[in-house]
């Protein structure tokens, strides 16, 4: 803070100010006159610091309060206005609190003697508000230590007008979560966060609204009223109504008396009513104003008495109006009647407390008596605007040796600055920090800026100013800098709002259900989806869930099916459209990236002397704008970056410094703007700006004869002129530029892509800056996927005034009353109408109410020579109010126009609300908005949803989370064109995205790693958030989906912070669901998709049998747990078949031609394998083969949790096709088997099931389920997996059941809670316990269960063993496979192919013993292949040597690498195994793979 301490010393020597001094007593009224505002601020610092007491000041008007505030701050004093409030005495839906809070917060610094100087016009401070014993009363202390219940504490908070909220946003508001309390008082910069344990505080502190965490403690909190009206007793308030309202006698009474009598009950029944104002009176004994918060010695001032007296005048006339209004209508009556002082009751306390009248010049007569007039002789010097040469001009005028002088210079980076460049100059200056003296022939330069400059001639004084930087107290912290990616957040879902699973499309979120699973407690989320069909997912994998953001709010959405392919075959679509524009967009990307655009140089002399003329202090945002923009410019590839600031937040400015920078080198830069008013508006802007630089600027519009056109356009053309500003005109075809470096588009929603495109084609090599409030959704998706860049400015300049918003039913009594008040205070109106054919009689019904006003009308089909005229009348305030439509969204700038009204806002788009909103608040007069609905209209979710966000977003500087809050109401409408819609709509907006987003990095060429964690977890873990620990339901879906977003330890650290903090001790579930996230991003990383618990083992099901990570885990978790192969059926076998072809094949052979693959390992990969079954002749139109991943339409689990439930799940399924009889099957067995021969079987010992049975060598029966028959083979008993097994007879996994039967049995298994769901453990005992006829069929052949690596291996192995009865090559019984159209094998001239299967497109030059070469695999010359399986596309190069080991698909194996070992060079037989290389990896040449090992990456 400056020390000015010297001004005090300077007035001191003035004879005329110990005059003055002398004069200041208590109850005397003295005139100090001949001061201009800079000099009042002056005097009131130097008494107030000379008799260490506090200050009070009426003001003429806002601007001079501003104004003093501004300067008292900068000179070191606690300078607050206290503005004026409005009153509210009808009953609006709703209305924003800014004022009221900082009022408040002026009142609670006197109190607390916070404050040196409050400032005040007389309106505010005559009007009643809370009196100070009630103030100092109703504030509860916090401070840690304390007991305090937290019930009081609660009760006290709405008490004193706040509002509970899930999460504090704003001043005003407070939120509860378990012992944590959150409120925001309207005096403080924070929210406090408050926690309790029992009845004690435990912790208090401050947290950021932002981030919702926590960052410094708090000592002692006095808790404020977030309102100036606290009823503390209801009932005695209702009571004084009522006994009120029956006194009443008058003429109008009786619609008053009725109103009275409702609001009374309101109140008693704890409603909040929205004009408890009404009943000031009733609620304090006194009301009291401002003057009563005054001490006995506190100085009052009062500045311009006259201008004071008029605006006291008009204050009483409006109120009286305002009253005689009220009695009319019934609002207001006797006994509620009294709001304010009176002007005359205002004097009165000035002249008995004694005032210090400050005045410019002397005026004949004052409506108070003076003890003395005090004249002063000052002379205010202009501002310095920010050039060197004026301002050196000025200061060899002033300075003298005799003189002493000081210079506010802005920033501290600018005063040292100018220290140097006078030191260097010759003039001696010097920096300060602050002083308390200053002598002669000294020259001070500080930081901080007043409004003006001054001189005290007769002290020799002088002050010279930078012009007003508004001086900012204490910087709020910096906001982290939010990427808009997070948009849709689930948090805003509610039941019944779409949402999209990744895997299975489109449904209807149906809320957190909790489901006891075998004693332990998971959250689920439940969708529900076409058919009746329903999903749950598990909470841990919240972020494959996204909320729907289709185009329209009401168009219908169509849901999928579960498992229907519906939702694969959209995917797919899309796609391939978001292909082509990937194509498209990184096409231009790409051409701007390679043209060579010109790397502008870097700032000189000049553009630091341009941008310190700049008349305000930038906002941290606009500075990193600007340097993000420069940097930009100085590369030598082209800029295309996005600006998106608020209505008015600075993007104008922050782009003219990079016009200046672009005219700098010389080069011409473009303006484009949407509408001729604008261009007309910008070009005075430019031309203000560029004063005093030798820069040539034109305006090319329709402004301009046709004939200055074409002298314009040959100017440009010959280089002649820097910069253009203009509309759609400077895109037509006769615009040349001689050498154009930068083109700015601003308001970029409001062009047509044509326009834009052609544009774009003038600047293939330009720089472009695009300047926009709220960017179209478009542009934002792009700037977000990383296409183009983006800078934002979120922070609004100060002094900027929030609009007074209020949300109420259309009525034309509070609106005319709006209308007149803006008039009466000089402002003009904008009346939005949105009708072109009913806009005529509204302006006319406007003028019959309000006769004085003179009303235009503006909208979109008048020509625009007609509409120009309007807007220049409007400008020129010819006009008072303006009914027109929405063609006032456009910035045009007019900062006399404060009030708005809004017919039918619940119609609008958010974003459209919010740029209307923009078009008014831009002086610093307070503006009003007003959005008005029908009368008794019910308004949809929506459009309530709407109107709260735009109450909420009073504060500037939200048209950005406005645009990604509309796009989730709005939906993302006209994005993309036509076509892109469409398919839009058919994914959401959040998968279109990602999509996109996916596209746009493969076309990049970038590794396309997919971004979702897709590893399920299903393990007894108790893992839900308790709602006793986090209550609304909003919050805790937020919370689960910042726990399934964790993707290492920091992050979950940070999670768990965060949690603590804001919600108080975790819970041991909450931790279990973060050790699961941690579980599940480790196990995605090791190539595991699914760990599931089966009893007390753990199943790790892994893409590809890879990672030794995972070989490790197996070991380190002795037995405990298994692994299961890939996509099973998936998996390549037998060179040219997959592991599903088998069963598939038997099914058609055996006559059946419905069959369903029920699978949840990747049914993705299966589906696209099996496609429409036509290899198989399974594409029927009735049955035909059908991929069934988990899905269900009873209440449940979701995933299969066990075979018998898996088809549980299908019943539905089967019943479409009525059958008798079933045949089941296990998917991963290779074998061929006529089902019908085992039907017939079935039929002929009437069975009720019939299982395939396998006679296996007794040492490895142990392995299998084995089935205990009598002589006729019937089953009379069956074990799993025995020790001691007291049979050969293996199940092979394949049943035939009388359909009827099994069903009755799968409903009564899935109704018993205890059962595990699985065919072997329960169906099959359950039915022999039955007494149901169970039969064992005996099979004789080839079979093998292809689970584990080493069976697999010996499987394709078998294959080409002579000795093994399976003929793949045997026509009558076929096995299908789908397989890619390759040319034949080529066999090199020294290839050796020995007892090996070579599919089409090999090429083989080494040699092949024993082994499987899939399709397109390449084994070079000198390479050697012997007992291996080589999977499609494999490439094995010269001198390499493959043993008895697995090669993936696409994998490389580099010249003479060595991978696995024959068993007989072994000598540890335990440590050899199959070596296995998984998919898509290189091995580099010359190295070792050895025996067993599973390679997961590149070695």
């Amino acid at each position: 803070m400056n020390n000015l301490n010297f001004l005090v010393d300077v007035l001191k020597e003035s004879p005329v100010f110990k005059t003055l001094e002398k004069n200041v007593k208590p109850g005397r009224t003295v005139c100090a006159s001949g001061l201009s505002t800079i000099n009042k601020s002056n005097i009131i610092y130097a008494l107030c610091r000379l008799k260490g007491v506090t200050a009070f000041c009426l003001a003429s008007d806002e601007k001079e309060a501003q104004t003093l505030c501004n300067d008292l701050s900068c000179m070191g004093l606690r300078a607050y206005v206290y503005p004026v409030r409005d009153f509210n005495f009808l009953d609006f839906q709703s209305r924003s609190h800014e004022y009221e809070h900082a009022r408040l917060k002026v009142l609670l610094k006197l109190l607390n003697h916070e404050c040196d100087v409050a400032i005040a016009c007389v309106d505010a401070a005559a009007q009643l508000t809370v009196p100070r014993n009630v103030l100092e009363q109703s504030v509860i202390e916090f401070e840690e230590g304390r007991e305090l219940s937290l019930e009081k504490a609660t009760k006290a908070l709405t008490l004193l007008g706040y509002e509970r909220f899930d999460a504090v946003e704003g001043s005003g508001q407070f939120s509860l979560r378990g012992g944590i309390l959150d409120f925001f008082m309207p005096d403080s910069d924070y929210p406090v966060r408050c926690e309790f344990w029992g009845d004690e505080i435990t912790d208090l502190s401050y947290f950021d609204i932002e981030t919702q965490r926590r960052f410094k403690k708090a000592d002692k909190i006095t808790l404020s009223p977030s309102t100036e009206i606290v009823i503390e007793d209801r009932a005695a308030l209702a009571d004084k109504i009522e006994h009120k309202a029956k006194l009443l006698r008058s003429k109008n009474s009786a619609k008053a008396k009725e109103k009275l009598f409702s609001e009374a009950e309101l109140i008693r029944s704890g409603a909040m009513i929205a004009n408890a104002d009404k009943f000031i009176n009733q609620i304090y004994d006194k009301p009291e104003s401002l003057f009563d918060y005054l001490d006995r010695n506190t100085l009052v001032f009062a500045s311009e008495f006259t201008a004071i007296q008029e605006r006291g005048k008009s204050m009483d006339f409006i109120s009286n109006e305002t009253l005689m209004q009220g009695f009319e209508d019934g609002t207001l009556c006797r006994g509620f009647d009294r709001f304010a002082l009176t002007f005359n009751e205002c004097t009165e306390f000035l002249q008995s407390h004694g005032t210090i009248v400050l005045e410019n010049f002397v005026h004949g007569s004052m409506p108070i008596k003076l003890s003395e007039i005090i004249s002063f002789s000052t002379k205010q010097l202009s501002a310095w605007g920010g050039s060197y040469k004026q301002l050196k001009e000025d200061v060899d005028g002033l300075f003298t040796p005799e003189s002493k002088g000081v210079i506010f210079a802005g920033t501290e980076r600018a005063a040292k600055n100018l220290c140097d460049t006078f030191n260097a100059d010759g003039i001696n200056a010097v920096y300060s920090e602050g002083a308390d003296k200053i002598s002669k022939g000294e020259l001070l330069v500080m930081q901080g800026a007043l409004s003006a400059g001054f001189e005290y001639p007769s002290q020799k004084f002088f002050a010279i100013t930078y012009s007003q930087v508004s001086y900012r107290p204490e910087k709020s912290k910096k906001k982290k800098k939010k990427t808009g990616k997070e948009i849709y957040s689930l948090s805003e879902l509610a039941p019944g709002d779409y949402v999209v699973h990744n895997v299975h499309g489109i449904g209807v979120f149906g809320g957190i259900r909790k489901i006891d699973t075998h004693g332990v407690i998971k959250d689920y989320i439940k969708i529900d989806y076409a058919k009746g069909d329903v999903l749950y997912v598990p909470v841990t994998q919240l972020d494959m869930v996204a909320k729907y953001i289709g185009s329209k709010e009401d168009s219908r959405v169509k849901l999928n099916r579960l498992g229907s392919g519906d939702w694969q075959k959209a995917k797919a679509r899309v796609k391939t459209s978001v292909k082509d524009i990937a194509k498209e967009l990184i096409e231009l990307y790409s051409q701007r990236m390679k043209a060579k655009g010109y790397a502008f140089s870097a700032d000189n002399e000049w553009q630091r002397d341009f941008e310190l003329s700049f008349e305000y202090d930038e906002t941290p945002d606009q500075l990193r704008c600007c340097e993000e923009i420069k940097h930009d410019m100085m590369r030598s590839s082209p800029m295309d970056r996005l600006l998106c600031g608020d209505v008015g937040f600075g993007k104008t400015e922050v782009a003219l410094r990079a016009a200046f920078k672009c005219i700098a080198d010389s080069k011409q830069c473009a303006l484009l703007c949407p509408t001729t008013i604008l261009a007309w508006q910008h070009y005075q802007t430019v031309i203000k700006r560029f004063e005093g630089y030798p820069v040539r600027v034109e305006l090319l519009s329709r402004f301009r004869t046709a004939k200055q056109q074409k002298e314009i356009l040959q100017k440009l053309k010959r280089g002649e002129i820097d910069m253009i500003v203009g509309t759609h005109r400077l895109v037509q075809k006769d615009v040349e530029f001689r050498d154009l470096g930068l083109a700015i588009i601003d308001e970029e929603q409001r062009f047509g892509v044509a326009q834009k495109e052609r544009f774009k084609e003038l600047c293939k090599n330009v720089d472009v800056l695009t300047l926009s409030a709220t960017p179209i959704p478009r542009t934002l998706n792009m700037a977000m996927s990383g296409l183009r860049d983006m800078s934002v400015i979120e922070e609004a300049p100060t002094n900027r005034q929030p609009v007074q918003t209020y949300v109420l039913e259309h009525d034309d009594a509070v609106i005319n009353e709006a209308i007149r008040r803006e008039l009466r205070r000089g402002g003009q109106v904008f009346y939005l109408h949105n009708n072109v054919e009913t806009i005529s009689s509204c302006a006319a019904k406007i003028q019959e109410a309000v006769p004085e006003a003179k009303i235009a009308i503006g909208h979109g089909k008048m020509k625009e020579g007609e509409l120009s005229e309007v807007w220049r009348q409007m400008l020129e305030q010819e006009i008072d109010v303006l009914v027109c439509t929405t063609i006032i969204e456009t910035g045009v700038d007019l900062p006399n126009a404060n009030t708005l009204i809004i017919e039918n806002a619940d119609c609008m788009g958010l974003s459209q609300l919010h740029q209307l909103r923009g078009r008014v608040g831009r002086s610093s007069r307070r503006a009003y908005a007003y959005f008005t609905f029908r009368r008794n209209k019910v308004l949809t979710e929506i459009q309530q949803k709407r109107l709260a966000a735009i109450r909420e977003f009073t504060e500037f500087g939200s048209g950005f989370r406005i645009a990604m809050r509309d796009l989730e109401l709005r939906g993302a409408g006209n994005i993309m064109g036509a076509q892109q819609h469409g398919h839009m709509e058919s994914v959401g907006y959040d998968m279109y995205l990602k999509l996109l987003d996916e596209a746009v990095s493969e076309e990049k060429g970038e590794q396309n790693v997919t971004k979702d964690l897709d590893c399920l977890i299903d393990i007894s873990v108790d893992a839900h958030i308790p709602e006793s620990y986090v209550e609304s339901l909003t919050l805790r879906l937020d919370v689960y989906r910042r726990i399934a977003d964790i993707r290492s330890n920091e992050d979950a650290d940070d999670v768990i912070d965060e949690l603590q903090d804001r919600f108080g001790k975790i819970p041991n579930s909450v931790l279990g669901l973060i050790d699961i996230a941690l579980v599940r991003n480790k196990a995605y990383s090791m190539g595991i998709y699914e760990i599931r618990q089966n009893g007390t083992t753990l199943m790790l099901f892994v893409n590809e049998l890879k990672s030794p990570q995972v070989a490790d885990l197996l070991i380190a978790l002795g037995g405990k747990a298994k692994l299961v192969a890939g996509a099973k059926p998936a998996v390549p076998f037998g060179a040219k078949y997959r592991i599903i072809d088998f069963p598939l094949s038997n099914c058609i052979n055996s006559g059946i031609d419905t069959v369903g693959v029920l699978t949840q390992y990747q049914p993705l990969v299966l589906n696209e394998y099996i496609g429409n079954g036509q290899p198989w002749d399974l594409d029927r139109i009735h049955g035909g083969v059908h991929v069934l991943p988990p899905y269900q339409t009873a209440s449940g689990a979701d995933w299969y949790s066990g075979t018998a439930n898996a088809i549980y799940q299908n019943i539905a399924f089967v019943d479409r096709y009525d059958p008798e009889y079933v045949v089941v099957l296990s998917g991963d067995h290779i074998y061929k088997m006529d089902y019908n021969k085992m039907l017939e079987y079935h039929k002929a010992k009437n069975a009720d099931a019939t299982i395939a049975v396998l006679d296996v060598p007794k040492e490895e029966a142990s392995r299998f389920g084995i089935m205990i028959t009598d002589e006729d083979d019937n089953i009379i008993d069956f074990e799993e997996k025995p020790k001691n097994p007291r049979s050969t007879l293996a199940s092979m996994g394949i049943y035939i059941f009388t359909w009827k039967k099994l069903k009755a049995y799968l409903i009564a298994n899935e109704n018993d809670k205890e059962a595990s769901k699985d065919f072997g453990k329960n169906i099959i005992p359950d039915m022999r316990e039955a007494g149901e006829k169970l039969v064992a069929y005996r099979f004789d052949g080839y079979w093998k269960d292809v689970g584990t690596i080493d069976s697999l291996w010996e499987a394709n192995m078998d294959l080409i063993n002579p000795n093994i009865p399976i003929d793949l090559y045997d026509t009558s019984w076929k096995i299908y496979s789908r397989n890619p159209v390759m040319p034949p094998q080529s066999i090199g001239k020294n290839a050796q192919v020995q007892n090996s299967m070579v599919t089409e497109g090999c090429v083989i030059d080494g040699s092949v013993e024993f082994s499987m070469i899939s399709d397109g695999v390449t084994v070079e010359e000198g390479a050697e292949i012997l007992d291996s399986i080589l999977m499609p596309g494999a490439v094995v190069k010269k001198g390499a040597k493959v043993e008895y080991a697995i090669v993936g698909e696409n994998t490389v194996i580099g010249e003479n690498a060595q991978i696995g070992a024959r068993p007989e060079t072994i000598e540890d037989k335990d440590s050899w195994g199959v070596a296995v290389v998984g998919n898509n990896l290189t091995v580099s040449d010359g190295s070792v793979v050895a025996p067993k090992a599973i390679i997961y990456e590149n070695i």
